[in-house]
């Protein structure tokens, strides 16, 4: 592949640069036309809130991150009460050893379960 074949090349190396590196950083290149010269930064995905493990992604969406005792629960929800009430509840449960994690039916298929 050359760089012709490839419709824009700096949303090809930002992107693959982005995946690798964390930091801002500047790429410099040298074509035929000359120099390019390309900024890079990499946006933080969620914006922490006063509560630990929820997260703001954006209007109207928090989510909760939640690690504990081998559990990993995450959720999205549109106001932040919501959110602190979920985190609040699944603590509690799981501290209890009262939780039951459910994704693992929800992935197994019908099929799966009548071949068993």
């Amino acid at each position: 592949m050359t760089w012709t074949d490839v419709p824009d090349p700096s949303k090809v190396i930002k992107s693959a640069f982005l995946r690798q590196f964390a930091t801002n950083a500047k790429i410099i290149l040298r074509n035929e036309q000359g120099l390019f010269v390309m900024e890079m930064t990499k946006m933080a995905k969620h914006t922490k809130t006063k509560e630990p493990g929820i997260y703001y992604r954006g209007p109207a969406q928090y989510e909760v991150k939640i690690r504990r005792k081998g559990v990993a629960v995450s959720r999205t929800f549109d106001t932040f009460a919501d959110a602190l009430q979920f985190k609040a509840t699944t603590v509690s449960k799981i501290d209890g050893d009262t939780f039951i994690d459910k994704t693992r039916e929800k992935r197994t298929r019908l099929s799966t379960v009548i071949d068993l």
